[in-house]
């Protein structure tokens, strides 16, 4: 079916179990160290949280669905942890495509996660990105690209604390210009294992409004919308 799937559990029983990975037999010297061991970076001791996740994917010619849930552990353990669990999640990409019959590309993003708490808000999030791409080439050499779009945001959530249901929407628009140009050459290499490299650089110079008038409004967990916020920029 094409599916992948990647668990990267890190689970302790406390905090100073980490300490054991600094020296003696079981030690490392650096990060890279452990990266090249286990394929995968330790996360940062002195972090309160541990992370373990569990992602599937399956990706298409113009398209990726993938599937998470992850858990942050408090190596503490707090009687009423009010950490953000994203335990289920989806996320679903799909690459701009012409729209028949007109010079115009559609593309869509669009994540659902289920948030849990032990002891506080929790509830789901579900948020969609529809975007406009119109591309046009000037002569052999030059590229100018306008994008337009528009994010929603919804969420639905229960309050432990009050013992009641509520649920927000928040919305950002955003627009784009790009002026770019290629540059790539093809080198032959003289190996057993590579005929040729190709090598390529791509000059543009892009400006990038977002309007994020939703920003102030009450959200129960961090989303990636708060993240960017508004912006008008070369």
């Amino acid at each position: 079916m094409g599916i992948t799937a990647r668990l990267d559990a890190d689970v302790v029983s406390d905090q100073d179990y980490l300490k054991e990975f600094e020296h003696g037999l079981t030690g490392f010297n650096t990060r890279p160290d452990y990266e090249s061991e286990f394929s995968r970076p330790v996360e940062e001791i002195r972090s309160p949280f541990r992370r373990s996740t569990l992602r599937l994917e399956r990706d298409g010619e113009n398209h990726s669905l993938q599937a998470g849930s992850s858990f942050y552990q408090r190596p503490e353990g707090f009687r009423n942890d009010t950490t953000p669990e994203p335990v289920a999640g989806l996320y679903y990409n799909m690459l701009p495509r012409f729209i028949h019959g007109l010079p115009l590309a559609f593309s869509l993003q669009g994540d659902y996660d289920y948030i849990w708490r032990d002891f506080g808000i929790k509830g789901h999030s579900l948020s969609l990105s529809p975007g406009l791409i119109y591309p046009v080439w000037s002569g052999k050499y030059m590229r100018f690209e306008t994008a337009a779009g528009y994010t929603r945001d919804m969420q639905w959530f229960d309050n432990d604390t009050t013992g009641g249901t509520d649920n927000i929407s928040r919305d950002m628009y955003y627009g784009s210009a790009r002026v770019s140009t290629l540059l790539e050459r093809v080198f032959d290499v003289d190996s057993e294992s590579v005929k040729r490299v190709k090598h390529k650089i791509v000059p543009a110079l892009t400006y990038e409004y977002r309007s994020h008038r939703d920003k102030e409004k009450f959200s129960p967990w961090f989303e990636a919308m708060d993240e960017e916020g508004s912006a008008n920029r070369v």
